[in-house]
């Protein structure tokens, strides 16, 4: 008999009958950098009421496939090339902040642009991470803030 992995809720929402969950187990796709980033967004805003440092914490719309006209647009109103996807402005001892970019558990890599643009923002002060999952960018956060490693449980 096969041995089968356990399906989370996040993987397979709805699920209902064996036979469903069974497919959903042999399946069981990887989820994308953009499910993983919207899962940290949903935890950052259920923990907001009682970690209050996370009232400024936001995306930045760098990434993602647009035509030529909006590119050209996003450049003159100064976008730049490989920003981070995250920021938590909440300044903790000496750094000014955190910066956070995700990427894929499997095969995400960081462009070049990104690694010049976390090296400058390290040597100015701020702190920043690349995670590959909700779970570990949520503990990031917590251990930047210093506060225990627990992601809580809704429900």
């Amino acid at each position: 008999m096969a041995r089968r992995r356990k399906v989370s809720v996040w993987d397979w929402p709805g699920l209902d009958d064996e036979r469903t969950r069974q497919d959903a187990v042999e399946y069981d796709p990887e989820p994308s950098e953009h499910q993983q980033q919207v899962w940290l967004v949903e935890w950052v805003n259920w923990r907001k009421a009682e970690i209050t440092q996370l009232d400024l914490f936001w995306a930045s719309p760098n990434g993602g496939l647009r035509n030529k006209v909006t590119a050209k647009k996003m450049r003159a109103e100064g976008v730049l090339a490989g920003v981070p996807d995250l920021f938590l402005a909440q300044p903790v001892g000496v750094s000014h902040g955190l910066f956070i970019e995700m990427k894929k558990r499997h095969g995400g890599r960081l462009e070049p642009e990104q690694e010049e643009m976390l090296y400058k923002l390290r040597n100015r002060g701020y702190a920043c991470a690349v995670c590959h999952s909700w779970q570990e960018a949520a503990l990031v956060i917590l251990d930047y803030l210093g506060l225990p490693k627990e992601l809580g449980s809704i429900g």
